[in-house]
């Protein structure tokens, strides 16, 4: 039997490792925004000093324009974010996505320990919308019908704006100018999470917290590669995560593993010991770089031409990943054939629909006889379950439907029946693995 394994952050989180969003804002607000504050551990505890700074940041805005809801020409080449740095306005900050994030996590009606990566995309899109002049166009995210911060009260969709259009201000202002310092600093941004996932793993195990991790990825691993007690002849593996590269191979030696790609890239791209690693596995020592971890865009609402250009094009994750050198390291050059195809801890967010549409079109799902199964975490409690249940066949359906669309009315609008008849689709609990 022929598998491909793709795996999302779910799958991480799963196996011990801090890789959720709130888990990587805790870390990067603390440090920039309160480094010096005592007993903070969690999101909540954050809130006063973020707002401390927020109302600094706006602060000096408005003393700098006399009121930020004024757009005069006078200033409008003003760089507030190099002005807020210089003036030691904000400490140890390093890009200009802080400042969104920072003020996102007050105008986007969300809790941000609810947030999946998917939003932290959606997030990015609706920046570079804004920073466009396409916010006209549908954002991803939903704002906050009111806040205050400082005498006023906003529109959270208002303020966002407001603040993201200021803070991306560069020297000419210039639309391609401003896009090309974000897309500069994005990788900054990114290098500071590669950083933070970086120090939670250590594939020798020789710190016994990360060796924990890495133990419940190994069994996790087998739990999934052995489906029904099968043994795969062949495995793939797909993974959207950053953490484990292609060296976790050698921990699954009777596995049949037969390639490891990190679509997005990985934590350690620029750490020693896994260069020299890889190098040695591919056999090629002129490879000089490493892809870094990315976070892109979807490339679905975003179209290019040279009469109408849309620099978002750069941010899309499929732009990212040829920009990245993600192919320079891959050892697979394709999925075809496979009998079953295994998804753990991915969301399904719209974002990566292209790649599941690609690989649904090499393996010709509606007329082969391949197979989906989507394993998911059920819950603690009955009510839980019943609505991690609903959601998880709720995703599947919507990405199948999606790539239905692409086959033409005779196939399209039937593929989810035909799939189902000829019990090639299940979706299941997490916690099923553990018995088969």
């Amino acid at each position: 039997m022929k598998q491909l394994l793709i795996l999302g952050n779910g799958f991480d989180l799963a196996c011990g490792l801090k890789s959720a969003y709130s888990d990587f804002f805790l870390d990067r607000f603390k440090n920039l925004f309160c480094a010096d504050a005592e007993n903070v551990s969690t999101v909540k505890d954050l809130e006063p000093y973020l707002k401390k700074t927020r109302t600094s940041i706006i602060s000096f805005v408005n003393d700098t324009k006399q009121n930020l809801n004024a757009f005069e020409d006078n200033d409008i080449n003003t760089d507030y974010y190099s002005a807020l740095v210089k003036q030691n306005k904000l400490k140890n900050i390093t890009t200009r996505w802080d400042l969104f994030f920072l003020f996102a996590q007050l105008c986007v009606d969300k809790s941000i320990d609810k947030y999946k990566w998917m939003d932290v995309e959606s997030l990015i899109y609706d920046i570079l919308s804004i920073v466009s002049n396409l916010e006209s166009s549908n954002l991803k995210m939903t704002y906050k019908a009111k806040i205050n911060l400082g005498a006023k009260e906003w529109k959270g969709i208002d303020l966002f704006k407001k603040v993201v259009f200021y803070c991306s201000y560069t020297g000419s202002n210039s639309q391609d100018e401003v896009l090309n310092e974000l897309f500069k600093e994005l990788k900054l941004f990114e290098a500071a999470f590669a950083t933070f996932i970086q120090k939670q793993i250590d594939l020798n195990r020789k710190d016994p917290i990360k060796a924990k991790y890495i133990n419940n990825a190994v069994d996790l691993l087998k739990q999934l590669i052995r489906p029904e007690q099968i043994e795969s002849e062949s495995v793939d593996v797909f993974s959207f995560n950053y953490s484990l590269d292609e060296r976790f191979m050698s921990l699954l030696p009777d596995e049949n593993i037969t390639s490891w790609t990190n679509i997005h890239g990985i934590a350690d791209y620029n750490e020693p010991n896994a260069q020299s690693a890889i190098r040695r596995n591919k056999g090629n020592n002129s490879l000089n770089t490493f892809p870094a971890p990315i976070f892109g865009i979807d490339n679905h609402d975003i179209t290019n031409s040279e009469s109408n250009p849309d620099l978002r094009i750069l941010f899309t994750k499929s732009y990212r990943v040829i920009d990245n050198g993600v192919n320079e390291i891959r050892t697979s050059s394709g999925y075809n054939n496979v009998d079953l195809i295994t998804i753990h801890g991915h969301s399904l967010g719209r974002a990566d629909y292209s790649y599941f549409e690609t690989i649904f079109d090499e393996n010709t799902l509606y007329s082969s006889n391949t197979r989906i199964e989507y394993w998911y975490y059920s819950g603690s409690n009955e009510n839980e379950q019943l609505v991690n249940k609903q959601k998880a066949i709720t995703k599947l359906y919507n990405l199948l439907t999606d790539y239905g669309q692409t086959l033409g009315e005779t196939h399209g609008a039937n593929i989810i029946n035909k799939l189902n008849i000829e019990k090639r689709l299940s979706v299941e609990p997490v916690e099923k693995l553990k018995n088969r």
